[in-house]
């Protein structure tokens, strides 16, 4: 593949020679062993140290040995974090049997910093390039930021997604260009890796600004990045960013799903604006968001707003029809008025624990025994 310098003639000459010395029967065993044997040969060899790594090379650059075995000798190589295994596992990576290929390529990854060096001066190689790129991600170190940058432009499709979602692991100010550039990428897996990015600098950045990247990407023709693009909207109470999320909400055309998110990124900003966008577009909302809506409401703790739904819920819970197809909202309304705890829902709540459903009659009772006034010791008829 590349000349790559070995290491000095006298550490290598050390090792081979201590390879002619030491015959362990880890050798024969993996050459002839079973399965099993093998298994257990590989065991042997951290114990054995560096004076394993010549014969392990040279099994692995022998095709005429079985698949199986050179897989053994590759993932055994990736124990050690020497220039010679580093050395061999890269040459290797260009091997046609996919098994052995994937062994290799998780070796070189557990070997980690030290191979980053060498693994760099190959990503501008259009043969190995995809295989390196592979390699760098699963390497979870600063050191892979700066070859992973030069690759960004070399690739497309899936091995740009991977390039991008591993420097978006380092959270750095300086890759903020990539990312805002490639949410505008048309493959989707790009997108979805980009505004994974932009999500971490979420904090680095000026919230106004970092809205504006999100928002496009919530119209975005692949739900997957859509959805994901309305729950990062979530993570900010900014206005713009509420705005975004209710006109989702109010459009006839946005599909259930993406309401069903907008719902829920409106209750996580917790915001008394988000909260009245939400009591606004209950009528217009389909019984699925209108479930994922109440369990949203439900992790709201500030007691302003909590007072402030207490009114909605209980007209909401007196206009829906006592049906089985609103069995399972009418109880998800019930137990958010149990958490609101608003004495002024005692007599809603005592209505329901007669209620026809069974559900619905448990959790009003429940909910009227967590009502501050029976707390207190009023007597209350259930």
């Amino acid at each position: 593949m590349l000349d790559f310098v070995d290491p000095s003639a006298s550490s290598q000459t050390s090792l081979e020679s201590q390879s002619r010395v030491d015959s362990p029967r880890y050798r024969v065993n993996l050459r002839q062993g079973s399965f099993e044997d093998r298994w257990e040969a590989v065991k042997q060899i951290p114990r054995l140290g560096e004076s394993a790594i010549p014969d392990l090379i040279a099994m692995l650059r022998d095709e005429t040995l079985v698949w199986e075995i050179r897989w053994f000798s590759a993932r055994s190589l990736g124990s050690f974090d020497h220039p010679m295994a580093i050395t061999a596992l890269i040459d290797a990576l260009g091997t046609a049997d996919q098994d052995l290929q994937e062994a290799i390529i998780d070796a070189l990854g557990h070997i980690g910093p030290s191979a980053i060096q060498s693994l760099s001066t190959l990503v501008t190689e259009a043969t190995y390039q995809t295989l390196v790129i592979e390699v760098l991600t699963r390497i979870p170190h600063p050191a892979t930021q700066v070859p992973l940058v030069a690759a960004v432009d070399l690739t497309t499709g899936t091995t740009q997604a991977k390039v991008i979602e591993a420097l978006g692991q380092f959270a750095d100010l300086d890759l903020l260009p990539i990312f805002t550039q490639a949410v505008q990428n048309k493959a989707s897996s790009v997108r979805l890796a980009a505004l994974q990015g932009l999500i971490r600098l979420r904090t680095q950045v000026d919230e106004s600004g970092w809205v504006a990247w999100i928002q496009p990407l919530v119209q975005d023709v692949n739900p997957t990045v859509a959805q994901r693009a309305i729950h990062a909207l979530g993570r900010t109470p900014h206005l713009a960013a509420t705005r975004t999320l209710q006109g989702l909400l109010e459009a006839i055309h946005t599909p259930e799903p993406l309401k069903i998110a907008a719902s829920q990124a409106l209750a996580w900003q917790g915001t008394a604006a988000a909260l009245a966008v939400l009591i606004q577009t209950w009528d217009t909302l389909g019984q699925d968001t209108r479930i994922a809506l109440v369990q949203g409401l439900s992790q709201i703790t500030h007691p302003g707003l909590k007072t402030q739904m207490s009114q909605p819920v209980q007209q909401w819970l007196n206009t829906l029809p006592a049906t089985a197809d609103h069995s399972l909202l009418r109880r998800n309304l019930v137990m958010l008025l149990g958490q609101i705890g608003d004495d002024t829902a005692l007599p809603i709540l005592q209505t329901l624990s007669q209620d026809a459903d069974a559900g619905v009659r448990f959790h009003a009772e429940a909910a009227l025994r967590s009502t501050p006034v029976l707390k207190q010791g009023a007597r209350v008829r259930i």
